[in-house]
Order: structure tokens, then sequence, then C-alpha cells
């Protein structure tokens, strides 16, 4: 995911003849069955270290560091 954070950065998006826009890109990752047992939860796992990457500085890819048990919301 690193590889592709730094790809999106490195890569300028050419809009026309004269825009050019800089792309970054944030990942939160979780893996199953460490982060979570159920998709809901893994969803959840995944959503956290999702804003812990973007709090820490946004263009960045952040691992979850806890294991999801439960969701405040569902997502059926």
């Amino acid at each position: 995911m690193d590889l592709v954070a730094f790809a999106l950065a490195s890569t300028p998006l050419r809009l026309r003849e004269r825009t050019t826009l800089q792309i970054t890109a944030s990942f939160g990752v979780a893996s199953y069955p460490v982060h979570a047992t159920t998709p809901d939860a893994l969803i959840a796992a995944a959503d956290l270290a999702l804003y812990a990457a973007k709090q820490a500085g946004r263009n960045r890819v952040e691992r979850a560091i806890r294991r999801v048990t439960s969701t405040p919301y569902d997502l059926a």
C-alpha cells in the first residue's frame, strides 16, 4: 500500500493543457482474523486505521492496531 500512495503522489494528473492536479491517498488496513472476525468489524477496524492515517498527516498507510469485536453501526 505504501507503494500505491507513493505512486499516486508522484504522478501528476493532467487535465487539459494547463491544469495539473497532485493526488494523494490515505489507506487504513485491517486483516482477518487478526483485527476482526466478522465483515462489519473488519471494515470498522480498517475505518479506524484510515482515520488514524488522516490524523497523522494524510498521504499515509496505517494498519489497525487493535482488535474490533463490535461495531457502533450496522453496515447491512
